[in-house]
């Protein structure tokens, strides 16, 4: 492979790296609006003073909702903490890589990578279920005629 091909495959995989992130940031900040919208919105709703009454199952579904979208925002910040380490410790191991010493900068996925893949479906997972139980409680509470 010529140098010139090897330095277009470098740029190749930076730009898909970069477009990676970018992605990842839109979803995070798709989470934090969505999530804490839903959140901020339903306490003021549920705990205001002309509050329909609910029921202990629903203050249970409610409490697990708001704990749920609470957990998908501190799942991305955590993946996204994994993220910029993951990438700072990259960036040094090409500094030493640029200053001559051996060691390995192919950037291939490891344990970090994993981990920021768990933390982000749990995210997902936690904001439908958030998501889905603040509407489970309201259609009861609409179905109930309050």
């Amino acid at each position: 492979m010529s140098e010139d091909n090897a330095l277009k495959e470098v740029e190749i995989f930076n730009a898909h790296q970069e477009d990676t992130r970018k992605r990842t940031e839109f979803l995070a900040k798709a989470v934090f609006l969505i999530a804490g919208s839903a959140l901020t919105l339903s306490i003021n709703l549920f705990l205001s003073e002309d509050a329909p009454k609910l029921s202990p199952d629903y203050v249970c579904i409610l409490k697990n909702a708001w704990w749920a979208l609470f957990a998908s925002m501190m799942l991305y910040i955590l993946v996204l903490s994994v993220m910029l380490i993951r990438d700072y410790a990259f960036g040094e191991r090409w500094r030493k890589k640029l200053n001559g010493q051996n060691v390995d900068v192919s950037g291939n996925p490891s344990w970090p990578d994993a981990i920021m893949w768990a933390l982000g479906i749990l995210a997902i997972v936690a904001l439908f279920f958030g998501l889905g139980s603040l509407a489970w409680v309201s259609s009861a509470l609409l179905s109930k005629g309050i």
